[in-house]
């Protein structure tokens, strides 16, 4: 059952896909019979992360946050190279398998 879910936030995240996921999962609708996440946004070095539109977010959350989640959200983001970090948390995420 999908319970965790934790948005990584990469350098040159694109601000409209960020806000997609935050808005589906990081939203608690179970008054109206949705379903509630555990929702977290997560970074490789905690602080300011820049958009792709040049402006900050502070990201609170290392990567460390994601080591039990059910989903890992990548939004869009500036293509570049990645740091092997974040590559780490998926490849970590897809070796728990389903329903992790």
């Amino acid at each position: 059952m999908l319970k965790k879910v934790v948005c990584l936030a990469l350098p040159g995240t694109a601000p409209f896909e960020f806000g997609v996921v935050c808005e589906v999962f990081g939203i608690d609708r179970s008054e109206m019979g949705g379903p509630s996440f555990d929702f977290a946004i997560a970074t490789a070095d905690p602080g300011p992360v820049v958009t792709s539109l040049g402006y900050s977010m502070n990201i609170e959350n290392d990567l460390s946050i994601a080591a039990d989640a059910d989903l890992i959200a990548v939004p869009a983001h500036q293509i570049g190279v990645v740091d092997e970090r974040y590559l780490d948390v998926v490849r970590a995420a897809e070796a728990r398998g389903p329903g992790c």
